[in-house]
């Protein structure tokens, strides 16, 4: 029985509720939009419905059919999205104390994860092409350097693909991994659909990692915070991964959220190569009329050096020499022709594409980038806009570990008067939500002028705050 039709009978046997949630089958949710149509379906563990850290029936068949699509040793559902999964992972992964490799572009949770485990993180630097502040990924080179110098590292996370869909070669860096007796974590939130055509980076799975997370929702039709999590091989124990899903995850989940995620799964194994292929057809053809028409350039695998890959489903318009900026342009898109982009930066616009996207959605977006085009033809460089971090190559140098550092006792200084002094919390720009400064990290004069430039050009980053003046938090002594 599927979570859906394990909720569907629970609706029809028109329980009078004396258990959680408070809105009692759906009552008093007039102001949301269905509120009253979906409010049946968001019940709590009862009789019927299955329980997430003990699945027997609905859920645990669910986590099968997963893990078959995915070729998993075992999958799990992620209501607390992609987050509480790799905190998981790295959690049930290794023992406090470990050196743990992490790519220094990795997400904010990444990091959060290595705190709560106690690890002592020796951080790599991806390779960055500097002209489009943009990260590629790590090489299997970089890697064996970090082993040279730490004999007793015990695995590696990494990310894969970054942002804007660029993969390393997984394959080759698992095998190194492995045969140094190391575990390899990937955070793969933006390649939950790489199985549905052969023409897509090989997947996480396929390529060696031992434990795998999906952000389902990034680019299948899940709802937002729906995930997964696969482990893959027996290098990470099952029990320590799933009590550490139960730690890092609701006792309470969603049944709105779960049934969400076994749609998506559904929809992608019943039609998911057949749209897949469709899609990839239509940005063959629109990112080619866009390159022939525009002022505007697409980012593709020939652009990449050797050993990395792209995935073509997100679709990266380059400003080069654009009379906007990426941010002018994400604001232009927004406010004149109804398109909302993932972000823009000064060098560049991120379009995420998945299968539910349609040929109406791609002719809308041609047709505004052209009349863009036109308008922009007698334009001088404009700054405008909303735009987001270009990822920068900056020396950080760790004072105090981060498992240590968030215990410290901390105090709200002047951003200028921070130089010197070891960051108090994250400093992170959204999105895409790489950490500028993780806890512990000396603030040098030059991350301090980035984020004042940043702030003048309309940067989000949490971790700083507005007063009088820009201030963060330091390690007080």
């Amino acid at each position: 029985m599927s979570i859906i039709e394990a909720l569907k009978k629970i609706e029809r046997e028109k329980l009078t509720s004396f258990h959680v949630p408070g809105h009692k089958n759906g009552r008093l949710l007039e102001g949301l939009p269905y509120g009253n149509a979906i409010g049946s379906y968001d019940t709590t563990e009862i009789p019927g419905t299955d329980n997430l850290h003990a699945p027997e029936g609905a859920l645990l068949e669910a986590e099968s059919r997963i893990s078959d699509f995915y070729g998993s040793k075992e999958s799990h559902l992620l209501v607390n999205g992609t987050t509480s999964g790799i905190i998981s992972m790295i959690y049930g992964a290794f023992q406090p104390g470990d050196k743990v490799i992490i790519s220094r572009d990795a997400h904010k949770s990444v990091f959060t994860g290595v705190i709560l485990a106690h690890l002592e993180p020796i951080y790599i630097m991806p390779e960055v092409d500097e002209a489009l502040g943009m990260t590629l990924g790590v090489t299997r080179s970089t890697i064996e350097e970090a082993y040279s110098l730490h004999e007793d590292i015990k695995g590696v996370v990494l990310t894969y693909p970054n942002y804007h869909g660029i993969c390393t070669d997984l394959q080759s860096i698992s095998v190194l991994v492995h045969e140094r007796g190391g575990v390899l974590l990937v955070d793969g939130a933006h390649a939950a659909h790489f199985n549905l055509s052969k023409t897509l980076p090989t997947t996480a799975i396929e390529g060696g990692a031992d434990v795998v997370v999906h952000s389902t929702h990034k680019s299948l039709p899940a709802f937002t915070q729906s995930s997964l999590i696969h482990r893959c091989t027996d290098r990470v124990s099952a029990a320590r991964l799933r009590m550490a899903l139960a730690m890092f995850q609701s006792s309470s989940p969603s049944y709105l959220l779960m049934a969400s995620l076994e749609n998506a799964v559904m929809v992608a194994q019943s039609e998911g190569e057949r749209r897949m292929m469709h899609l990839l057809v239509l940005l063959e053809s629109y990112s080619q009329i866009i390159e022939k028409n525009t002022v505007f350039k697409i980012l593709k695998a020939a652009h990449l050096p050797q050993g990395f890959f792209l995935d073509r489903t997100k679709l990266t318009l380059l400003m080069g020499d654009s009379a906007l900026t990426g941010g002018a342009l994400e604001t232009r898109l927004r406010e004149k022709y109804g398109l909302q982009c993932e972000y823009g930066t000064d060098s560049m616009v991120l379009f995420i594409m998945s299968i539910a996207t349609t040929e109406e959605d791609l002719l809308r977006l041609y047709e505004a980038l052209y009349a863009i085009s036109q308008e922009i033809s007698v334009e001088k460089k404009r700054e405008d806009g909303v735009k987001h971090y270009d990822f920068k190559r900056f020396q950080q140098t760790t004072g105090i570990k981060p498992s240590e550092a968030v215990y410290r006792d901390r105090i709200l200084v002047d951003l200028k008067d921070a130089i010197g002094s070891c960051a108090g919390d994250f400093i992170v720009p959204y999105p895409p939500g790489v950490p500028i400064l993780v806890p512990g990290e000396v603030i040098s004069e030059q991350v301090v002028n980035y984020i004042e430039d940043g702030h003048r050009k309309g940067y989000n980053i949490n971790g700083v705050f507005k007063n009088e003046k820009l201030q963060v938090n330091i390690i007080r002594g």
